[in-house]
């Protein structure tokens, strides 16, 4: 439910400021991206090249283009995370929540070290394994489902786990 309030959220907000722009060009040609911040030590960004993305024009190998980052922003100068083999992914997903391919995450244990003020990519993720899995997209309203889960401990006890939803359109 919260995922579906998020999604309309953010669509009216793109919707209205297509509309706003006077005409002078498609919503597609926009970036988009959603942040999350949190406990003021981390800045969690999801971007994407476009909101709308047209199903004659994709290519196999990238069909789309979504970016995961993470960024320290606390008062330290560096932290030390520990994380599974990955620290976080994106999952599309249809309008309603229903996935179109589970992401599979690792359980390998790893530490990583975060400076202040850089920006680490996690992923980038293209569509390319649902594509081939679907052989293709319909058209329709989907939803690009980040999430990162990491510690702050070697004992996994001080966990950050963070969602963002990013919606997005296949024509």
């Amino acid at each position: 439910m919260k995922r579906k309030i998020c999604f309309l959220l953010i669509a009216c907000v793109l919707w209205l400021s297509g509309c706003s722009n006077g005409g002078n060009g498609p919503v597609s040609t926009q970036p988009i991206k959603s942040v999350v911040e949190y406990d003021r030590m981390f800045r969690i960004t999801c971007l994407s090249n476009q909101y709308i993305y047209d199903s004659k024009q994709m290519e196999k190998e990238s069909p789309l283009h979504f970016t995961l980052q993470l960024e320290y922003i606390g008062e330290e100068p560096s932290v030390t995370i520990w994380r599974n083999e990955a620290i976080g992914g994106i999952e599309m997903m249809h309008a309603n929540g229903e996935s179109v391919l589970p992401l599979v995450i690792g359980d390998t244990l790893g530490s990583t070290e975060l400076k202040k003020g850089e920006v680490y990519t996690i992923t980038v993720w293209t569509g390319e394994s649902e594509y081939d899995y679907l052989g293709g997209f319909s058209p329709g309203d989907y939803i690009a489902a980040a999430h990162v889960s990491f510690s702050l401990d070697y004992d996994l006890e001080k966990d950050v786990l963070c969602f963002i939803d990013l919606p997005f359109v296949i024509v």
